[in-house]
């Protein structure tokens, strides 16, 4: 991972960290070697217990180069209970060898006072770790409230001997209930029917067919969301581009490439404030920032460089397919035809009821009409395009809560950051307004064409003792 501030990765640091690295955790001739055993013991994947090791690295290397207390994740914590537990290596050659210190394991004591320390320092530890590597990842390590929440509670069980029942959710099985009532309602006046829907009686149809109509569109929402998970995520952390890409496409990513230069003056704005010009050192910044550009300095019209600019952005959305953050064109089609497929049956049920009541002459109005409404919808749901999957929606909720000061009130040098996951509007009330409303003009009936986004919410890592702090020693 590259480090956010370079110069303070000195010597020193850097030779810490390549030890860090070199240090293995995986020895696929013992069998069950350190990762198995972790992704045994927490109900992980082999790829998050790697994962959850490389976190653990850096924790370590926090606990040594900054000279104060640190104190990790539930996870973190995790990986560090079982290190301890190899005690041969974890004192004879990852301490003396590795750290070059004592990294002493110290939980809490239980008080009152003493879990406020150990909250302190998990904050400070997370300031920490953006401060050498970048924003945490949501999923190894989760804010305060939710690091601290439910420790008292967790207990060790051998999944090998009893099951593990989560609590029920009481509202979920409300709706469950009412479900299962009206079903079974239903169903016990389907029994006096004929068994071929078909023949039934208008009435008792189209009972039948809002109960499908309903069952079809949750089930075609499941569909979509599951069939969107393509696994986890693969290689680096998504940057600022890669993630306005991914929240809004190739304009999402050139209008956050255009506020990044705007700030760094790369970029400006003509007097009449519609017109981009280019200066010559923007043509010498890294991808993609140098492909925007060359589109600014073939036209500054900012409707005519959005256009261009998906051609020259190219690379960076096969990047991301290659990542596994966005989908790519066979499974796009394979999301849409498995999302689409309930409730193109529902259509296809009712258009043979129609026929059926042709043929008989019955009145089909409303059938007619509910299946029309119905076609829609598929077709909907058939040429609606998905853009992420759902590591990808992962990636964007992380950064948003990861940056969320950010978002609020962002720095000149945080602006690309700040329109990459908010659109244009991030830009209102900046010196940079101009290009906002050049974007989004007033006449428009849509407040935030460019500035609309989803999100969706993240998972927390696993359990651990009620808070540990890490300190050298010797």
């Amino acid at each position: 991972m590259d480090p956010m501030d370079a110069s303070l990765w000195g010597e020193t640091e850097r030779a810490l960290w390549q030890r860090l690295l070199a240090h293995r955790f995986e020895h696929p001739d013992q069998g069950l070697d350190f990762t198995r055993r972790l992704a045994r013991e927490q109900g992980w994947s082999l790829t998050q217990a790697r994962a959850a090791i490389d976190e653990y690295r850096r924790f370590c290397f926090l606990a040594c180069v900054n000279g104060v207390e640190v104190t990790p994740s539930a996870a973190v914590d995790e990986v560090w209970h079982l290190h301890l537990t190899h005690s041969h290596d974890y004192w004879q050659r990852f301490c003396p060898e590795v750290l070059r210190m004592s990294l002493h394991h110290g939980p809490t004591r239980g008080d009152k006072l003493d879990a406020r320390r150990h909250r302190d320092q998990y904050a400070e530890t997370l300031a920490l770790y953006e401060q050498w590597f970048g924003a945490p990842p949501l999923h190894w390590w989760p804010g305060t409230q939710q690091r601290f929440a439910s420790r008292p509670h967790l207990v060790r069980v051998d999944r090998q001997r009893h099951w593990i029942v989560p609590k029920p959710d009481w509202r979920r099985a409300l709706a469950a209930s009412t479900t299962l009532i009206v079903t079974g309602l239903a169903a016990r006046e389907a029994l006096a029917l004929p068994a071929n829907p078909l023949d039934w009686d208008g009435g008792s149809f189209l009972q039948l067919y809002l109960l499908l109509i309903v069952v079809a569109i949750i089930g075609a929402i499941w569909l979509r969301r599951m069939s969107r998970d393509v696994g986890p995520a693969r290689g680096v952390r998504p940057g600022a581009f890669e993630l306005a890409y991914l929240a809004g496409g190739a304009e999402r990513c050139t209008d956050a490439a255009i506020a990044q230069m705007l700030a760094d003056g790369s970029l400006r704005l003509d007097e009449s404030g519609n017109r981009l010009l280019c200066n010559s050192s923007a043509l010498d910044q890294k991808p993609p920032l140098d492909a925007i550009a060359r589109c600014v300095a073939a036209d500054g019209d900012p409707a005519k460089v959005l256009r261009r600019s998906a051609l020259a952005l190219a690379p960076l959305q096969k990047s991301l397919q290659a990542s596994g953050l966005i989908l790519d064109d066979a499974s796009v089609w394979r999301v849409r035809w498995y999302s689409s497929l309930p409730l193109l049956l529902v259509v296809g049920l009712g258009a043979m009821k129609i026929m059926v009541g042709i043929s008989r002459a019955k009145p089909i109005g409303f059938l007619v009409l509910l299946t029309i409404l119905m076609t829609l919808v598929a077709v909907g749901f058939l040429f609606a395009r998905p853009r992420r999957t759902r590591a990808g929606d992962q990636a964007l909720a992380d950064a948003r809560t990861q940056h969320s000061r950010a978002l609020r009130a962002p720095r000149n040098q945080e602006l690309g950051l700040a329109v990459a996951l908010l659109g244009t509007a991030a830009l209102s009330g900046t010196a940079y307004a101009a290009y906002h409303s050049v974007r989004t003009p007033p006449s428009s009936s849509d407040s935030g064409s460019s500035s609309s986004s989803d999100c969706s919410s993240g998972d927390s890592g696993g359990g651990g003792c009620g808070g540990c702090g890490g300190g050298g020693g010797d």
